[in-house]
């Protein structure tokens, strides 16, 4: 079937290389760049579908099967009244540089707030010829919807993916972030010397996701602050590759954040193990926002915020997320929740994270700890109470030669939050309980230790 362009019902137009085509009845509109804008403007210029299908199989480079993406192209505007039968009254023409250079791409991606696709220079046009309003639904056509910052189009969110010994969940990770139904979507990865195949996995992926590879393990930290550096998003976040996200998390977060103009927008953690949606923590941030000090993984961050406070993760190998949440608490703006924006965590037996601690990592924990002590001394005492039931009440099993040394230092933390939430100072030599009363804890089983 050949179709041209419904010229009765259309407003179209391309201004800086973005094509913008809108149904003045429905109000239905598509944008396309990149490769989308070639093929749209050959339409827009009079030829027909099937001229310009005939002008894409004759360029050097083009993919087997362009026939059936252009098809499903054409046949989701003319979906929607944008093309109609009839006969072309001009030749396509198509640089075969544009396609090769674009990737030819050819897809369409429908929304249901208008204001996320706004390009500014075309709208008041568009208004003035059409009527047409932008609170109607959307579709965007090829590449993605971004937003615009002083002129430049970048990406809404950035997503940062550490990956190191993931080979077994990471096509589930990039898949749930490749298929968010927000576009705009940015995604780097960071390759922190993964001994396994995750690297060659990362590779199927591009030009899709970009990579960064460390020539030697730097650990979780130093991937997520590279990814930060690199990153050009409105909004920055951070995944794991050994989880998923559900399609709508980023859309959820990105218009909650937008919404209430938050440096922060945060979902909920579920757990598969359990089978559970933990919402408490949320329930905790909606009373004070200084209860952001965990599940950092199932927020968004606006990026000049991060940018302009120096907010990055300690080099820790443990506590490393909590510090870096509640310095982020501190000093946002407000940190907004949203309970159904879902952050899939699998509990990867051999992460890092979820095991139990030996002892160079009970002495990250200990650092961070003594971190989190500091940043908030100006806290009010209900604050720091709740940090210390949630990282001091709860501590997982610690082996070995960790287990008297680790022992010592928390119970030297937990006297100085105790101090500070009622105010009243250690008596002295009470600051640091003996190696010897701890081997009498431990012998009367009060302190839990495993076999190394």
């Amino acid at each position: 079937m050949n179709y041209v362009l419904n010229e009765e019902k259309m407003f179209a137009d391309i201004t800086d290389g973005v094509a913008i085509v809108i149904n003045s009845e429905t109000g239905v509109y598509y944008g396309m760049n990149g490769f989308g804008t070639a093929v749209f403007e050959n339409i827009i210029n009079g030829a027909s579908t099937e001229d310009v299908l005939a002008q894409l199989k004759t360029l050097a480079g083009c993919p087997a099967d362009i026939e059936a993406r252009f098809n499903a192209f054409v046949k989701a505007l003319v979906d929607n009244s944008l093309l109609v039968e009839g006969s072309g009254s001009a030749p396509a023409n198509i640089s075969a540089d544009k396609a090769n250079e674009d990737g030819w791409s050819l897809e369409v991606k429908e929304y249901n707030d208008a204001q996320e696709l706004l390009l500014a220079d075309p709208i008041h046009e568009v208004k003035e010829e059409t009527g047409w309003a932008p609170d109607k639904s959307v579709r965007w056509a090829e590449c993605c919807c971004n937003s615009k910052q002083n002129g430049v189009i970048v990406p809404k969110v950035s997503v940062i993916i550490p990956v190191y010994n993931a080979q077994a969940y990471l096509r589930q990770c990039l898949d749930s972030v490749i298929n968010q139904t927000l576009t705009g979507i940015e995604i780097i990865c960071v390759n922190d010397c993964s001994p396994d195949n995750s690297f060659e996995i990362l590779k199927e992926y591009e030009p899709r996701v970009k990579i960064i590879n460390f020539e030697q393990n730097r650990g979780v930290s130093a991937a997520r602050n590279a990814g930060i550096d690199e990153a050009t998003g409105e909004y920055i976040a951070f995944v794991d590759s050994d989880d998923y996200l559900a399609a709508d998390f980023y859309e959820k977060l990105y218009k909650l954040a937008k919404a209430t103009d938050a440096d922060v927008a945060k979902g909920a953690y579920f757990y598969e193990t359990t089978n559970n949606t933990h919402l408490q923590y949320n329930k905790e941030i909606r009373r004070s926002k200084f209860a952001f000090c965990c599940e950092f993984a199932s927020a968004i961050y606006r990026r000049e915020f991060l940018n302009e406070n120096n907010l990055r993760f300690p080099p820790l190998t443990d506590m490393e997320d909590p510090v870096f949440s509640l310095n982020v608490a501190i000093k946002a703006n407000k940190v907004e929740t949203d309970d159904t924006a879902i952050y899939n965590v699998t509990l990867n037996p051999n992460s890092v994270t979820r095991s139990t601690i030996k002892l160079a990592q009970a002495k990250d924990k200990v650092a961070g700890l003594d971190m989190m002590f500091k940043i908030s001394e100006d806290l009010e005492p209900q604050a720091r109470d709740y940090i210390r039931k949630l990282y001091l009440d709860n501590l997982p099993a610690i082996t070995g030669e960790a287990t008297v040394w680790a022992h010592i230092n928390f119970e030297r933390l937990r006297l100085e939050f105790e101090t500070t939430r009622t105010g009243k100072a250690p008596a002295a030599g009470v600051g640091i309980t003996s190696q010897k009363n701890i081997a009498q804890k431990l012998r009367e089983g009060l302190c839990k230790t495993a076999s190394r």
